[in-house]
């Protein structure tokens, strides 16, 4: 209705053009935002000491070095989880949004990295 088109018109398009993130880039986002906060300590102790640095696991010079493990994972289910899902998005978040300085900067800017390239 917003948009004038028909009931079977592809989806995609109409999201970016809209500028909204379907509700599989609003689970990324926000795993983003949490992680973005681990990394920058804004969070309680108990919550950052769910995430370990690949640094405090092994001491090779790696690209990966700085980024939380991520942790092997046997089924589904444990996959899906917070711990496992978050180091797997934060992996793929671009370095030069990793290093902003204000969570609502990162948020703009990876919500529109997220409508541009996925």
């Amino acid at each position: 209705m917003i948009t004038n088109s028909k009931y079977n018109d592809h989806t995609d398009p109409l999201f970016k053009g809209l500028k909204l993130l379907k509700l599989k880039e609003i689970h990324k986002l926000n795993a983003a935002k949490l992680m973005y906060k681990v990394s920058k300590y804004e969070l309680p102790e108990p919550l950052i000491k769910l995430y370990s640095l690949n640094s405090t696991l092994h001491v090779h010079n790696t690209r990966q070095i700085n980024n939380p493990h991520v942790r092997y994972r046997r089924t589904q289910l444990a996959a899906r989880q917070i711990n496992h899902f978050g180091p797997k998005v934060w992996h793929q978040v671009p370095n030069n949004l990793k290093s902003i300085q204000n969570i609502k900067l990162f948020t703009k800017h990876y919500k529109k990295y997220l409508l541009e390239y996925q």
